[in-house]
Order: C-alpha cells, then structure tokens, then sequence
C-alpha cells in the first residue's frame, strides 16, 4: 500500500462523515468522525474533532460531549475550533465570559472569522453594543461579508441609527447578498409611510433568489387592506416550492381574517407537522385568544417548550397568570424562562408577584432584573409598584420620567396622577397628562379633567376634559361629569342623561352611581328598575337558568341561592322571591346576599325601614359600600339629611372615597353649606382606571 493511500481513506472518511452530517444523519456522521480520529491522522485528525463537536452540538443533551470534541481539536492547534467552542458557550447560561475568550483567543490564534462571533456574543449583552459594533467592523475589515448583515442588524436595533443601518443594508444588497435587500425590506417596513419601499426591497431579495422574502413579503401585504389574497397566495406558492415553513407564516396571516380561523388552525398544523419549531407557540398565542380553549393552548405552549421554544415559557406563564388560583404555576413558567434566558421572564414574574399581597420587595426585585437585562418596560413596572409605597414617591416619579424618556408615553398618565396627589404640583401634573394625552391616552383626558376641576375657574376646562375622554370612550368620565354637573346647579337635565349613559355603559361602579343617582333625588323605584337594567344583561338565559340554579339549590349548592335571587331580580316583579333567595344565601353562609336583601327591600313599597337596617347590618359585615347605599337610601327621605351623611362618612372612613361624592351632593342641597359640598367633591376618588401589565 501506498503511502497516500491511507491518507486518501482517511479523507474520504472524512468527507463522507461531513455528506452524512448534511444529510441529517447524525449516527453516521458520528461514526464517520470517530473512524478519522482513531486514525490519528495528523491534518484530519483536528478536523474531525472539530466537526464531531459541531454534530453534537445541534443535538439536544449532548452539549458536554460537543465541549469535549473541541477542547481536543484544540489541543491539536485547531483555532476555528476554538471560536466554535465560544460559539457553544454563548448559548449556555452563565459562561458568556468562557464562551468571550474562547472568540479571543481564536482571534489571538488568527482566525478573523471570530470577530464576527464575538460581536454576536456582545450583541446580545446590555451595554456592549460599540463593543459589538468594533467587533463587527474587524470582521468586515477582514473580508467577512455576513459581518455586514450583523453590523446593520445591530444598528437597526438603536434608536436613531436607521439611517446608517438602511445604507448598511443597501451596501450588502449591492454586493450581491439577498439577505440585504431581505433585511432592508424588514427595517423599512417598520417605518410609517415606507411600506412600498419595503415591498420593493423583498421583491427584489425574491427575484435574487432569498428564501425568506416570500414570506416576509406575505407578512407585510397581509397588513395592508386589500391585499390578503396576493399575501395568502404568495404563502401558498412557498409551500408548493418546499418551503414549509410558510405555513407558519400563513397561519399568522389567517388568524387575522374574521372567518378564517379553522383555516388558520389547520395551517399552523401543518407546520408543526412539517417541524417547524414557532408553530406551537404561535398556535398556543392562536388558541389562548379564543375563549374555552385554554387548556389547548396550554397543551400548545407545552409542546413549544418540548421542541426548545423557551420563549412559550413565558406565554404559559401569562395563561396561568389570567386564571384563578394559579399564580403559583405562572410563578414557576416565569423562572424556567430566566433559568433558560429569555430575561423577559423578569418583567412578567414581576406583575405576578405584584398582586400577591406581601411580595412586594420581590416584585421590585424582578422589576430591577428586567431592567438590568435591557426591558426598558421595567421602569414604568417598578414606578407604578413605588407610587403604590407611601413614602416612596421620589423613587416613583424617578422611575417614571426615566421610562418617559425611553420612549415609554404610557407613564406620564402614571406621572401626571402621582404628582397630582403632591401639595402645589398641579401644574407639573397637568403638563404630565397633557404629555400622555398628546401620546393619545384616553385615560389621562379623564384625570385631567379631575385635576383641573379641583382648582377654582376652571370647571369649564374641565367640563371639556371630561367630554373629550366621554368621546374615546371612557366611561368613568360620564361619573365625574354628572358630578360636576351637579355641582354647577340648574343643569339637572345634563346630569341625569350623563348619570343614566354611565349605567349603560356598564360602569364598574354601578352601585356607586345609583346611589349617587338616589343622592341626587331620583327615588328608591326608580333604583329597582336600574338595578334589574343592569342584572338583565347578565342573565339572559331566563326559565332555563332559573330551572338550573333550582336544581343546583335541590343539590346543595348554596350558592346557587346567590345566584337565582341575582336572575329573579334581573326579571323584576318578584321581588319577595328575590329577598327570600338572598335571606336563604346568606343563611347558607353566603353572606354575599346581605347587601343584596337590602336592594330588595328598598324595591319594595313601605319597607324603605327595613332595607335601611339591612344595609346598616351589611355595612358592619364588612360590606363598606353599603354604607353609601344606606347614605342614598336616607336622602332620600325629608328629614334624614344628617343620618345620610353620617352614612356617607361612615363609608369614608372605611375606604370608600366614593362616599365624598354622595356627601358632596347632599350638602349641596343644604343652605350654607356650598363650601363644604365645594370641598368634599374636590376629594372625590380621580378615576386612574388602569393597571401596569408587564407581560402580558
């Protein structure tokens, strides 16, 4: 035997292990390598170490093994294999600094190519994109053309680099690289108005031939009115020409258009069953949207998590964060999601910790970690938990305005209220909402409208504030304007209209409101008659629900007396079953009923004394809004203004701030005491009306 002849065998064991590797069968490949490294060639040797490192690297499990083959092509002088272990490294959480030097060392060895994998590796940590980008441009300089599409990417990533990263991306167009003309479609579709540029760009990286564009072309016309069709058939074109990942792709597109949703599902079926690794996840975020299917969303998320779609960790999370007595499941997603780096777990563990009384210091914590990995979210998460801190407004309202100056509108709503509640800062919390309302935020029009109607003269702005936020439709400012109707005199009309338009609307507060309405002498009739308005919409399923609940009551359900005395009220005229079902409830334990018996005595003529000792007994039951109710119950009566508003302040002083309101109206109706109606209005509750999310 030749000389050469052994080294042509070990060759093309070699080049058959690197066919095998190719052609998905890994076994092979293995055994291939194995083969060239017992050899002990003295070239293919390292190499076969080096590849039998990269094969197992894109094997889940294996990733010891995988370190172990490149420390031994190492130690045979291999500097590509070096850079491949920083590469290995930089996906296994906590030894980002090992996978550093590993890039610089094969840097160091000679290999360039490392620049551009260093960079990669900075990329992804806050902080150290100029590092990123030097590391970048070293690899350009060195004649690494893919280095050009990463150093654009990295720049489309900062605020107010867009322009340097579109004449990035031209530059990688025009030497022939599709990816340039893909990506440039990508950035300039995010920019309003450039959308047909952006259409161009992808159908220019289509005609030279780049893979992804169809789908993202598909992407970007399912966006535009009009064109569903051409996106849905540029979808289906892919999927015929091998592509099956378009079916992913059309999925989301369908999951857009009312009636398509079973074609939506069956696409996103299709690409699971093509192997495509986002389908699962996208096909949870599908069905997690459609009432009644969370447990095969859930069942979804699992499987995404099962393919290595670590990102599904946190979309479970919020799933068992929205149902009830699930916190504790939605913590532990959360934590699996930052034990495998997807950082965002922070920001969402922090508002699941935030509605756990006693967990606050925890909740800062997270919010802090999310903050720290880069979640510019997080500061406006963590000034809304220190705004909520007596003591702790300084570290809120900085909290805020750095979120604010992140680009973050939402929070000077949240700035605007939080400075409103600090003696003489009307003014920087006007300017606050007026900032938010400029950014489009509805709600601030409302709390403006609070604000400017604590300052003497200026109930006419705030008048306009109210009905400007009436018209984008909150309805919390239908209640403040009835209120400051009120106040005004003479416009008693405008106000029962407003008042009557807030019940419609379905206001949260709806008890509150009719109280009000009762303060403002509407009649204890009348409140019936409102109160099976409102009940009726939450049951509608008449005879059959009553046979129900009656079943359930014959089964031992206490509940169930709850909740016929509810449908009987919606019904009205049945009045006496309605307080004998509520009297059965909370005979039962479901104390519920108590404030409820009342309501069904005040309904009833002649028994006003009786419904007044039921809300009293509902009141010292625990049920503080009962108070208000025994507030308007009495003012309605000649002669009971002082015991309705000893009621009224009775709910004050048991948190009920609404209870200012209902005083500020019956003082207004007494002589010589404007000042006092005046002054108990100005402390009625500003209706923030929202809560931070985080994840979800």
């Amino acid at each position: 035997m030749s000389s050469e002849q052994p080294d042509e065998e070990v060759k093309a064991t070699f080049e058959l292990g690197r066919l095998l590797s190719e052609q998905g069968d890994h076994a092979g490949a293995r055994v291939a390598y194995e083969r060239v490294i017992e050899s002990g060639h003295a070239d293919f040797a390292p190499l076969a170490w080096n590849s039998l490192g990269w094969l197992l690297a894109k094997q889940p499990g294996l990733e010891e093994e995988a370190e172990a083959a490149y420390r031994e092509a190492i130690e045979s002088g291999s500097s590509k294999a070096l850079d491949n272990l920083g590469l290995l490294l930089s996906d296994w959480p906590g030894r980002e600094e090992e996978a550093e030097a590993a890039h610089r060392e094969a840097i160091e060895a000679g290999y360039t190519d490392a620049w551009r994998s260093l960079g990669y590796l900075l990329a992804e940590q806050p902080g150290r994109e100029e590092e990123a980008e030097a590391a970048y441009r070293e690899a350009i300089g060195a004649g690494n053309s893919l280095a050009a599409v990463n150093l654009a990417e990295l720049l489309a990533e900062q605020p107010g680099r867009e322009d340097e990263a579109e004449q990035a991306y031209r530059e990688v167009a025009g030497a022939g690289d599709s990816m340039g003309w893909n990506n440039l479609g990508w950035l300039l579709a995010k920019q309003p108005g450039r959308e047909g540029e952006a259409e161009a760009a992808y159908r220019e990286a289509i005609a030279a031939g780049n893979s992804l564009a169809p789908r993202n072309l598909a992407v970007l016309l399912g966006e535009q009115p009009g064109s569903e069709e051409e996106a849905e058939a540029i979808c289906r074109k892919a999927i015929e020409a091998g592509d099956t990942d378009a079916w992913n792709t059309l999925g989301r597109l369908l999951a857009k258009l009312p009636g398509r949703e079973d074609d939506a599902e069956a696409a996103y079926r299709e690409a699971i069953e093509a192997g495509n690794t986002s389908a699962p996840r996208n096909l949870g975020l599908f069905l997690a949207a459609q009432p009644g299917r969370e447990e095969e969303a859930e069942a979804a998320y699992r499987e995404a998590i099962e393919a290595g779609d670590t990102e599904a960790w946190v979309d479970l999370g919020n799933l068992c964060a929205e149902r009830p007595g699930r916190e504790g499941e939605a913590e532990a997603a959360y934590r699996e999601a930052i034990e495998a780096g997807d950082t965002d777990g922070w920001g969402a563990l922090g508002y699941v910790l935030v509605r756990q009384t006693g967990r606050e210091e925890e909740a800062e914590a997270a919010y802090r970690e999310a903050i720290e990995a880069g979640d510019t979210d997080g500061w406006g998460a963590l000034g809304y938990l220190l705004a909520k801190q007596p003591g702790h407004e300084r570290e809120a309202e900085a909290a805020y305005r750095k979120a604010a100056s992140l680009g973050n509108s939402m929070v000077w709503n949240h700035l605007g209220f939080l400075l409103a509640n600090q003696p003489d800062r009307e003014e920087e919390a006007e300017a606050a909402y007026r900032e938010a309302i400029d950014a489009g935020n509805p709600l601030a029009l409302n709390n403006l409208g609070q604000l400017l109607l604590r300052q003497p003269g200026r109930e006419d702005e705030a008048e306009k504030a109210y009905r400007e936020a009436i018209a984008a439709g909150n309805s919390d400012a239908l209640v403040n304007l009835g209120t400051l109707l009120v106040m005004q005199g003479g416009r008693e009309g405008d106000m029962e209209l407003t008042y009557r338009a807030a019940v419609d609307a379905g206001h949260s507060r709806a008890w509150s409101i009719l109280a009000l309405m009762l303060a403002a002498g509407e009649g204890v009739e009348h409140l019936a008659e409102d109160v099976r308005s409102l009940l009726a919409e939450a049951f509608e399923r008449g005879p059959e629900a009553e046979a129900e609940y009656r079943e359930r009551i014959d089964a031992g359900d206490d509940w169930a007396w709850f909740a016929l005395g509810m449908l009987l009220a919606a019904q009205g005229g049945r009045e006496r079953e309605v307080e004998d079902c509520f009297r059965e409830a909370v005979q039962a334990g479901v104390m519920e009923g108590l404030p409820l018996i009342a309501f069904a005595l005040a309904a009833q003529p002649g028994r006003k004394r009786e419904a007044g000792q039921g809300f009293r007994l509902a009141a010292y039951a625990g049920f503080s809004e009962a108070w208000l109710l025994l507030g308007a119950l009495l003012a309605d009566e000649p002669g009971r203004g002082r015991d309705a508003e000893e009621a009224y302040r009775s709910a004050i002083d048991d948190g009920q701030t609404t209870g200012w309101c209902g005083l500020a109206l019956l003082l207004a109706g007494q002589d010589g005491r404007e000042q006092e109606a005046r002054d108990a209005l100005r402390r009625c509750p500003m209706d923030l009306g929202l809560m931070y999310g985080g994840a979800g």
